[in-house]
């Protein structure tokens, strides 16, 4: 299982690499390649793989709840100034989301039971 969540830790990465492409992104992504050599290296860290998958889902999730108030221009005010920003709408997200985690896990799932068959 810590297994799983390490390749979960390195999807997230990957992900936060591809969307932040233009900030953060090249900073993510060089972690997420350290840490796949890392990862590669240890005899049984492959069992995990298919956390990489629910990772980028949990990172799909997370830009869901930043666009929690889309579509469209959504301001916020306080008692000194108004700031306002288009957001998204997160149903997409939230879908893409659910069924890479689902999908994960399926997948972790049936690695698990193949194993223990052999």
């Amino acid at each position: 299982m810590r297994a799983f969540a390490a390749w979960l830790l390195v999807g997230a990465a990957y992900a936060l690499g591809v969307l932040g492409a233009l900030s953060i992104g090249v900073f993510a992504l060089a972690l997420a390649v350290v840490a796949t050599v890392a990862l590669v290296r240890r005899r049984d860290a492959t069992q995990g793989l298919p956390g990489i998958v629910a990772g980028v889902g949990v990172v799909a999730l997370a830009v869901a709840v930043m666009n929690r108030d889309g579509p469209g221009e959504v301001c916020t005010r306080t008692a000194t100034s108004v700031s306002c920003a288009d957001q998204w709408s997160p149903w997409p997200w939230v879908a893409i989301g659910a069924l890479l985690i689902a999908a994960s896990l399926a997948w972790f799932a049936a690695r698990r039971r193949h194993m223990s068959m052999h």
